[in-house]
């Protein structure tokens, strides 16, 4: 089960061919631009080997799972199939039949559902035995959301920097360019928000979680992993939190109780 597949096998040999190669072309050669590009190629590969090695890993744990356990992904199958929020706070009968722990990305896709038999990941969707599978998930703080806004622009001040850098020729463009932007509503900007996205990691892939929704029995007993700031929608059997963009502490904070969270929760029936 730990053997890497072909596939993975090969892209490792050509990123470790190409990181080898680009080291040549940069330090050999002095040809350091061609030799950065084929540096990152070289990582682009490796990457891809983990991916495709992750992959066949959690494909033969669901196969050995399921092939025992055949009835174990009808459950996750179904809160899948219903994929909402207000399909699953207020739903007894998942909360009869043992759904702890629900994550839903920002495209409202399941990307992880925990119930009493099986735990479901959506980024190499695998149907797996709780305690194994859990070994390889965390929840991270991913990158930091870049908003954006419109502003609007002094052309008196932009053709006076192309009257500068080029003359009158590139201070009337300038200005035409200001005038422009301006008349659609502004230039687009971008700006750091401070709030990062809150990301499901398995075996080092990523996918994004807009709202987790968590049985409101397992939160009384195992503690809430989600500050007060995030917001939270609470039904008759799960509360929904909120989590897609947190400050950067807070999701730091909030990722490394969520992954000790749904450790402890495997074990709670």
């Amino acid at each position: 089960m730990n053997t890497k597949s072909t596939s993975a096998a090969v892209y490792t040999v050509i990123g470790a061919l190409c990181i080898a190669f680009g080291l040549y072309l940069a330090f050999a050669q002095e040809r350091t631009l061609l030799g950065v590009l084929i540096l990152v190629a070289g990582m682009g590969f490796l990457g891809s080997a983990k991916t495709k090695d992750s992959q066949q890993f959690i494909n033969a744990q669901t196969q050995a799972y399921l092939s025992s356990n055949p009835t174990a992904k009808q459950l996750p199958d179904e809160v899948i199939a219903c994929a909402k929020i207000e399909g699953i706070i207020d739903n007894k009968q998942f909360a009869d039949r043992g759904v702890k722990v629900v994550s839903i990305d920002p495209k409202d896709t399941v990307n992880l559902v925990l119930t009493n038999d099986c735990l479901y990941d959506g980024v190499f969707k695998g149907y797996r035995r709780p305690d194994a599978a859990s070994a390889d998930i965390a929840f991270v703080k991913g990158t930091e959301f870049q908003a954006s806004t419109r502003v609007q622009m002094d052309e008196d001040r932009m053709a006076a920097a192309g009257m500068m850098a080029g003359g009158l020729g590139v201070a009337a463009m300038n200005a035409a360019s200001a005038r422009e932007a301006n008349a659609q509503g502004g230039a687009v900007v971008g700006y750091r928000s401070g709030n990062f996205r809150f990301m499901l990691s398995v075996r080092k892939d990523q996918g994004h979680v807009w709202v987790m929704i968590i049985r409101k029995d397992l939160i009384k007993k195992l503690g809430n992993p989600f500050p007060e700031k995030c917001n939270v929608r609470e039904g008759k059997y799960y509360n929904a939190y909120f989590c897609q963009l947190l400050p950067g502490g807070l999701c730091v904070q909030s990722a490394t109780q969520m992954t000790a969270f749904l450790k402890k929760a495997v074990s709670e029936k």
